[in-house]
């Protein structure tokens, strides 16, 4: 219980010091159970031959699928808020989970989804050729060392052999870092709307409709 506060904190300490004021606002509401989320919604993907992006920091590194077993480590991350359990359900349906470690250390890992864009307010079933990119997270000691992009990259290249081509994240509006980061990769908005929920109750969505009812096609 202690660790799991411990970890709460320093990830609420990361959140003041690297978000933008009005993503702490959002932050501050949703923990009185009101979440208001205005979104883009990105298309990503290979756009060369090679990962153009390296780890000349580090001398040796291993790149993996995670599996159940790791799931306790990465709760076990300082700045990491996502319950065991949480993440067990996830590999139990399907999702995958692919990590940088630096010998025993997590450096990064990303979720993917290959059956659902699962975003609140903006789920649809995916096709054989597209897959739902999600949860990417370095580790403190690994920021700013281009370790972000490189996985990023490598999980492009890892769902190109089995045919995700055309893949989907979600980007908060005022989250410029995530954006720039994005921006980096290529990556280009195809639509965009707006989540709210109160109380863990009642929703609402509002989106153009028109990326999953046209462009997708």
């Amino acid at each position: 219980m202690l660790t799991r506060l411990k970890n709460y904190l320093t990830y609420v300490d990361a959140k003041l010091k690297h978000d933008a004021p009005l993503q702490i606002l959002y932050h501050s509401l949703n923990v009185l159970s009101i979440r208001v989320q205005p979104f883009y919604i990105m298309q990503e993907g290979l756009f060369t031959d090679t990962n153009p992006f390296e780890l000349p920091h580090l001398q040796t590194y291993t790149v993996d699928w995670f599996e159940h077993a790791d799931m306790h480590r990465i709760a076990d991350l300082p700045d990491r808020n996502t319950p065991v359990k949480e993440m067990l359900a996830r590999l139990d349906q399907g999702d995958l989970c692919l990590a940088v470690e630096d010998g025993n250390q997590i450096v990064a890992f990303t979720w993917c989804n290959l059956t659902w864009c699962d975003f609140s307010g903006y789920r649809f079933r995916l096709a054989d050729d597209e897959a739902y990119l999600y949860d990417a997270h370095t580790a403190a000691a690994y920021r700013g060392m281009g370790v972000a992009p490189f996985i990023r990259y490598r999980l492009y290249e890892e769902l190109a052999r089995v045919g995700r081509l055309r893949l989907y994240s979600f980007t908060e509006r005022f989250n410029r870092a995530a954006i720039r980061f994005k921006q980096k990769l290529n990556s280009r908005i195809v639509d965009s709307g707006l989540y709210i929920q109160l109380f863990g109750r009642w929703s609402v969505s509002r989106n153009s409709r028109h990326f999953k009812h046209t462009i997708r096609q």
